[in-house]
């Protein structure tokens, strides 16, 4: 029996009459054991070229892919244990049945057998989301017959390479296709079925000139997290067997969290507010232009919002960071922030655990609300006070000494501390998806000051 080497690929046949799997990718959670205990209820139909099955476990569908449309009928009609000629739709015409003694048991059994290991397409991406720009990168855009990774495909793909802010270098490429494209891409995109059958590289020669082209460097895109990198992965999945590996920044992401008084985030309407020049919009190349403008717009932000934030900061504001950084020195606290806020520096960890007061008639203090974080063994020998409403409440714990002090209180500050990071550790599989993406959002503000 032939088998395909690679990632996820598997060739099964089943009979004299070599109808055969081609390709099987499985959605959510889907393991071996799983492929080994399910059972058909019944096929659903031919969608869009894949033969598309309703199972027992609803948690996941099952496609198959084979060779030719005939070899999908024949299979189709096995598995509906049909014993003659049959149409489905128009498009589709009628086959031979092929022997129905051929069960569905056969094929597990043989899935089984070579030991095909399930691939989630949308999940393989092993890249990670970057929330700042680096020297190099990528910006990189595509058009495609559609909107759903693995069902629809990449038609045009490019590429510009950027080094300190310039265009260096420039990749774009159309891929052959044989299928005539729907009137809506070709309404939206400009690009018709006959550009595409006169191109002659196919998409094994285009996706690997791409992947030449952009190295390892970071992938900078417009909404290229929900839907471009989808469509990159399953395509290197395809020729490579193997996932990209490439991180991505989404200005789309960027803008919604440091652009405002814009009607939306859209490419479009974003190169409208910052007056960025668009040729061509929903052609690849010209996308990436306009991408590359917006990009250089929301680095200036960010780097202006850093500076802000350092230039606010005065000489007790760094004493009292210094001072901190020692607290929590060999300590585990990777979400531990100070947001400065008017005279007080607070201290987060997603939430506010205390605040500094660093600037005032009163002196240099602490407050401290949670009073029942205090035990009988903490010594402090500090001056205390009841805060006011402005301080949030709670008991002022003043300073004198920034050094020695914030080290007589280091075990109130990491038990405020940690009572809030462990219970985040705890709980946060169960979190609604908001709160991941607020906490996403909060450990890569950069108005926020890390420890580190």
């Amino acid at each position: 029996m032939q088998e395909f080497k690679g990632y996820g690929w598997s060739k099964i046949t089943i009979d004299e009459n070599n109808v055969f799997i081609k390709q099987l990718f499985l959605k959510e959670n889907c393991t071996l054991d799983d492929i080994r205990s399910v059972r058909f209820i019944e096929p659903i139909g031919l969608i869009n070229g894949c033969l598309q099955i309703r199972t027992q476990k609803q948690n996941y569908s099952i496609f198959f892919l084979a060779s030719k449309r005939s070899k999908f009928l024949d299979l189709y009609n096995i598995l509906q244990n049909r014993s003659s000629n049959v149409n489905i739709k128009n498009d589709f015409k009628s086959t031979k049945v092929i022997d129905t003694h051929v069960k569905i048991d056969t094929v597990m059994q043989n899935i089984v057998n070579e030991k095909v290991e399930p691939v989630n397409i949308y999940k393989n991406w092993s890249g990670k989301q970057l929330f700042s720009f680096p020297d190099s990168y990528i910006v990189t855009d595509i058009e495609t017959s559609g909107l759903i990774a693995g069902k629809n495909s990449i038609i045009e793909i490019a590429a510009l390479k950027i080094k300190n802010g310039i265009i260096i270098n420039k990749y774009s490429s159309f891929i052959h296709r044989d299928k005539p494209l729907s009137k809506e891409i070709i309404n939206m995109t400009g690009i018709t079925s006959e550009m595409l059958r006169a191109e002659t590289k196919d998409l094994s020669t285009v996706i690997t000139e791409y992947k030449n082209f952009i190295e390892g460097l970071p992938l900078v895109g417009h909404n290229i997290i929900t839907f471009d990198i989808r469509f990159i992965n399953f395509a290197f999945l395809e020729i490579f067997h193997t996932p990209i590996t490439n991180d991505c920044i989404d200005t789309l992401s960027l803008s919604r969290q440091y652009v405002d008084n814009t009607d939306n985030h859209k490419l479009q309407t974003l190169a409208k507010h910052f007056d960025i020049s668009v040729t061509t919009a929903h052609r690849a190349i010209d996308d990436c232009l306009t991408t590359y403008g917006l990009s250089q717009k929301i680095h200036e932000i960010i780097l202006e919002k850093k500076n802000t934030t350092l230039n606010s900061l005065n000489e007790v504001d760094n004493m009292i960071i210094q001072a901190t950084s020692t607290v929590f020195n060999g300590s585990d606290a990777p979400y531990f922030r100070y947001e400065k806020k008017g005279s007080y520096l607070i201290a987060k960890c997603f939430y506010p655990i205390f605040r500094v007061k660093t600037k005032g008639k009163t002196g240099i203090y602490i407050v401290i609300k949670n009073q029942n974080i205090l035990s009988e063994n903490d010594e402090l020998q500090l001056k205390t006070a009841p805060a006011t409403s402005t301080d949030g409440g709670g008991i002022r714990y003043f300073i004198q000494d920034i050094e020695s002090d914030f080290l007589k209180l280091k075990p109130i500050l990491l038990r405020l501390h940690d009572e809030i990071y462990e219970n985040i550790i705890k709980h946060q599989d169960n979190y609604y998806k908001r709160f991941k993406s607020d906490l996403k959002d909060y450990l890569n503000d950069i108005t926020l000051i890390n420890l580190k």
